[in-house]
């Protein structure tokens, strides 16, 4: 049994960093090497918003929250906000909180849907903390002391430079090797694995796996594999993301703002000493040059020096080949509209330490990595689609954005919605039934009918209740501090 004790990751993001001290941390008593070969990105946007679950990865690779705030300059995030998808003035947000409670174990989101149905249509963002919270321009982390008080979560706004060197500087003191140099050939062995990384200066890097994080060229995986993409362009129309650091904001929320454009969208985020914004657009409906000069109009003091961050939307068939894996953008190439890009890399990382192998062949493990982590990226693909589905933006962009067939599980979770006002729910899924309840009310996508068990329960409620419910949590948004006062106390 040829033993797996060196791991090589190529790339230099955070997605990288990330790995290699997932990696040192997870298998630290096995003694396994992990190298990085540190190699420079010129394409990665300037910024990235995150989901909840980097919180948790932050803790279990020993990063104190305090500490990763002060020196990257992160801020928080409680939701984006979404402007301008169903016409100029109209918006809605997606927050990572609870709408209302629960009542006899049926979501408080369809009480919510069956009053819309009856013609009593209430603000849902109104029984939710975390909105209040984000519109206020209010921020706290949640406590335990009340359901109201732990009924949120929240993700990060970050510098990707920033975080890639405070992860680099993190992961190395964990004991991971760095590699300075730039790929020029991989070695094969006769079996078809790679054998070793040959740098420009003649240098042979070998290990027995291999990790591909060096962005959409992937540099590796791309010689490795020769399964063909999945394309989803049909689909997600957009293949460019613009992105800039832009001035402070004088009260900046915890959230990520979208705005729709004529085509394409806008994003806006808060950092702690500036701000990024960035552009996602089709080349074939706007020259590089129009979008450039439409995000600096949209935003003032935009800087003149732009990332232009090529997509081919899509994945790789085969995220694990032979004795190679592919995360991040290596991986899979998908607009930031879901914030999910480093959450992907983050199951993939997760899932490749559960499915660790016991031998470099490991052809069983790579076949159920691929089924798990494939699921859940095809998971964040539907979730991201579904943004344009509902959108009732006109014009010709928005129209080539929606004329696709949708995908078959995407098409089945609408159509059962619409009938039922059920949202299934798949094992392997980023998004849960709240994250796409807050979406679907949002775009105000009501069902035909809501089912017999929940329509009997719900016409049992305490409607005299969720007047105090709405006072309690304007109440408790107000008693949070400013957003930014909490970061630069806390960080």
């Amino acid at each position: 049994m040829s033993a797996v004790r060196r791991v090589i990751i190529v790339g230099g993001d955070a997605s990288a960093w990330l790995a290699a001290a997932s990696l040192k941390r997870a298998f630290r008593r096995s003694q396994l090497g992990v190298c990085v070969l540190d190699l420079e990105r010129a394409d990665a946007p300037v910024a990235r918003s995150t989901l909840p679950s980097l919180r948790g990865t932050h803790s279990l690779l020993g990063i104190k929250e305090p500490d990763f705030i002060r020196r990257t300059g992160a801020t928080f995030k409680l939701a984006t906000e979404h402007h301008g998808w169903h016409g100029p003035s109209s918006r809605y947000l997606h927050a990572f909180g609870e709408i209302g409670s629960e009542m006899q174990g049926i979501p408080f989101y369809k009480y919510l849907l069956l009053q819309a149905t009856l013609g009593r249509r209430e603000d849902h963002e109104a029984y939710s903390l975390a909105a209040i919270a984000a519109r206020a321009g209010r921020f706290a982390r949640p406590m335990s002391q009340s359901a109201l008080t732990s009924s949120f979560t929240y993700a990060f706004h970050v510098d990707e430079s920033t975080y890639a060197a405070y992860l680099r500087e993190h992961a190395e003191k964990l004991g991971v090797e760095r590699v300075a140099g730039r790929l020029d050939d991989v070695s094969f062995a006769e079996s078809g694995d790679v054998a070793a990384l040959v740098l420009q200066n003649g240098e042979r890097l070998e290990a027995d796996l291999f990790i591909d994080c060096s962005g959409r060229d992937a540099s590796l995986m791309s010689r490795v594999s020769k399964e063909a993409r999945e394309d989803w362009s049909g689909w997600l129309i957009n293949d460019r993301v613009l992105s800039a650091r832009a001035p402070a904001l004088e009260q900046p929320r915890a959230l990520t703002e979208t705005t729709a454009q004529e085509i394409g969208w806008l994003w806006r985020m808060p950092l702690a000493q500036s701000a990024a914004a960035g552009f996602v657009y089709s080349s074939e409906f706007l020259s590089d040059e129009a979008a450039a000069e439409q995000l600096r109009a949209a935003v003032a003091g935009c800087s003149e020096d732009m990332v232009c961050t090529r997509l081919a939307q899509g994945r790789r068939k085969l995220l694990w080949d032979r004795n190679c894996l592919a995360l991040g953008d290596a991986a899979v190439d998908i607009e930031p509209l879901a914030g999910a890009n480093l959450h992907i890399a983050q199951l993939g990382i997760a899932t490749l330490i559960e499915l660790f192998p016991l031998e470099r062949t490991a052809r069983l493990e790579a076949m159920e990595y691929n089924r798990i982590v494939g699921e859940y990226v095809d998971s964040v693909r539907d979730f991201t689609i579904a943004h344009y589905t509902l959108s009732t933006r006109a014009g010709e962009y928005w129209t080539a954005a929606r004329a696709a067939a949708l995908p078959a599980r995407l098409q089945h979770k609408l159509d059962l919605y619409r009938a039922s006002a059920r949202i299934n729910q798949l094992d392997d899924e980023v998004f849960d039934e709240l994250d796409w309840a807050w979406v679907l009310l949002g775009n105000d996508c009501l069902p035909d009918r809501i089912g017999v068990h929940t329509r009997s329960t719900l016409d049992l409620a305490p409607r005299e209740d969720f007047a105090v419910l709405r006072d309690s949590i304007a109440r408790l948004a107000t008693t949070m501090p400013r957003h930014l006062d909490f970061v630069r106390q806390h960080g």
